[in-house]
């Protein structure tokens, strides 16, 4: 990059930087850390959502993985339903030669402000919420009376964040020495989570009959399987991860808590039949259009997926 370029990505560094002091300077407890100060319209937080899925790796590792990769670029690519065609448009310019190649001087040092920007928006998201657990499950349950003091909580708040962030960063330097791509190790570290995930809360909504240790049994289990698999089966992509993490996950849970029954319980209140008792005015979303018009959408991505997968192997 030239001196311009570097003059621009120094002062968006230097703007962000005093933006989080002065947000800093107007915060006086843990809800306006974590939530905003509840301030914030259902514009502001979709837009935030929307912005959350759009990182550094989506403009630069997904596209040179879907167009370089050998043998799965377009096979990984077909998983990603939502961005099909955006990432397909998005390869053929190869973003980082087009910025280095054809952009002036001045707008590629603004383009990496943008990619700094991506990557924060998912980083900070991310590092906000590791924040909050570590502070409600950890923290006030061993010192409760902290709660008692806002500022002090917002400062601890804060410390936690960055450690978090001094972690991450650790972290950060031993995936870099892997031999396999950012998005491989990003999506097979999610992919390893996912599905365990998705069965604990989709089992706690269903199904009554979990308890507490069924549900961490099946945790246990349904993620070391994925990371069994991925050590000594790397036959088995990890593209098929979420769904067998899913899959031992829920019937470990079940069983456990067939065969070890305690007196922990999910309460019928906070299952799907208690909600929509409770809540009739809730069962109207299953006769939603949109309800159907999105299941409907799925289903249609599902079977472009399916064929442009037919299609390109039957090409190549």
């Amino acid at each position: 990059m030239t001196l311009i370029d570097w003059i621009v990505l120094i002062i968006y560094l230097i703007g962000i930087v005093g933006l989080g002091v002065w947000l800093a300077k107007h915060q006086q407890s843990t809800d306006d850390y974590f939530l905003g100060g509840r301030k914030m319209g259902p514009t502001v937080i979709a837009t935030s959502l929307a912005a959350n899925q759009v990182s550094a790796i989506s403009l630069i590792s997904a596209p040179a993985f879907v167009a370089l990769k050998t043998g799965g670029g377009i096979k990984w690519l077909q998983y990603e339903f939502a961005v099909p065609l955006a990432m397909i448009a998005i390869m053929f310019l190869l973003v980082p030669t087009f910025m280095i190649n054809y952009l002036p001087v001045g707008v590629v040092g603004l383009v990496m402000a943008g990619l700094f920007a991506a990557s924060m928006s998912s980083i900070d998201s991310a590092y906000n919420s590791l924040s909050a657990v570590t502070v409600s499950d950890f923290v006030l349950r061993f010192k409760p009376k902290v709660e008692q003091n806002p500022l002090k909580m917002l400062r601890l708040s804060r410390l936690i964040t960055l450690l978090w962030g001094i972690f991450s960063a650790g972290g950060a330097y031993f995936v870099a020495r892997s031999s396999s791509t950012v998005i491989e190790i990003v999506n097979m570290i999610g992919s390893a989570f996912s599905g365990p995930i998705l069965a604990t809360f989709l089992g706690g909504i269903i199904f009554r009959s979990l308890t507490g240790a069924g549900v961490i049994m099946g945790i246990i289990v349904g993620t070391a399987l994925n990371f069994f698999l991925g050590q000594y089966i790397p036959s088995i992509s990890w593209l098929w991860w979420g769904p067998i993490g899913f899959c031992t996950t829920l019937s470990v849970s079940l069983i456990y808590s067939k065969i070890a029954p305690t007196a922990s319980r999910i309460s019928e209140d906070w299952t799907l039949k208690g909600i929509l008792e409770k809540h009739p005015e809730k069962q109207s979303w299953l006769k939603d259009k949109r309800v159907c018009t999105l299941v409907i959408y799925t289903f249609i991505i599902i079977i472009i997926s399916i064929t442009v997968s037919r299609v390109l192997h039957s090409i190549l």
